[in-house]
């Protein structure tokens, strides 16, 4: 997401699983080009992880599902420390509207639950790869 305004709790709710990335503008060349290049990299890796995975003969869907629940808590880890960081140039608090807390500790809970699932599929693909003689993807 590409925008001149700061991440609302409301927009975020509309938006969170769409959103990669964060950028506000203005910004530096080199922040949207790290972005891409991140998003980039992890659907490369992906791409390698995901074959290695059909040799190993882990299910298709379950790994699409790790790999999707992976990005999913990344982003979401960003959203939240995007509407937890104070406005430049305001002072710091840890007072937020209610809509804002009420979402930040909704993201918070899910994430937790979805970390939890990314764990148990990591441990699942690893498992299969071992069984191979691969060494499982990081």
């Amino acid at each position: 997401m590409l925008t001149s305004n700061r991440l609302t709790a409301q927009e975020a709710k509309e938006y969170h699983i769409c959103i990669e990335d964060y950028i506000r503008k203005p910004f530096q060349e080199q922040d949207l080009f790290n972005a891409i290049n991140q998003i980039l990299s992890r659907k490369k890796v992906f791409q390698d992880s995901l074959a290695l995975a059909k040799e190993a003969g882990v299910d298709k869907e379950k790994f699409c599902q790790f790999a999707a629940l992976s990005r999913r808590v990344s982003a979401n880890k960003k959203i939240i420390s995007i509407l937890q960081k104070p406005e430049e140039g305001q002072p710091v608090s840890l007072e937020y509207d209610p809509e804002t807390t009420t979402f930040i500790s909704e993201m918070i809970r899910v994430t937790r639950a979805n970390e939890i699932q990314v764990e148990e599929l990591r441990e699942e693909i690893q498992t299969a790869f071992m069984r191979k003689g691969y060494a499982p993807p990081s």
